[in-house]
């Protein structure tokens, strides 16, 4: 199992649950046509469900190294990564979701993977182009942009 494979998914499925929260506030339907909150609402929960299908295929084939251990039984490394994660939620009111969703994945590849910055920016210039791409190229939904607007 890779750590940066799992910890992806852990991203994919609280963006995805965000993305659902800020998609219902939003009209489902507007005069019996597909309301700004359609697309917003069905892709979170597809990619929800994908993630979560993910996630659970990487726990059934998780063969625990020492080191794998020694993480999972570390409470302190997992209380910093999931407020990490409730920081880039924050992050993104005041960052914008492209800024936040790169920061927070330079923070997770090269903090807990200990990947070298070639092996960390790739996945995290990805994350941000295929949000950039899905959301506001293909939907053209309007992306939280925090203080650069």
């Amino acid at each position: 199992m890779k750590k940066a494979d799992l910890y992806f998914n852990i991203f994919i499925l609280g963006l995805s649950a965000f993305t659902f929260v800020e998609g219902m506030k939003f009209p489902y339907l507007h005069r019996g046509v597909v309301g700004s909150g359609f697309f917003p609402v069905w892709i979170s929960v597809f990619l929800f469900i994908l993630a979560l299908v993910n996630t659970v295929k990487i726990l059934r084939s998780f063969k625990a190294t020492e080191e794998d251990k020694k993480f999972f039984t570390n409470r302190t490394r997992a209380a910093v990564f999931f407020a990490s994660f409730f920081v880039y939620i924050l992050a993104i009111t005041f960052l914008g979701i492209l800024l936040a969703s790169f920061l927070y994945a330079l923070f997770v590849y090269k903090i807990f993977d200990k990947l070298t910055w070639k092996a960390t920016l790739p996945p995290a210039i990805g994350i941000v182009v295929f949000i950039y791409l899905i959301f506001y190229m293909i939907l053209g939904l309007r992306l939280p942009v925090g203080f650069w607007n």
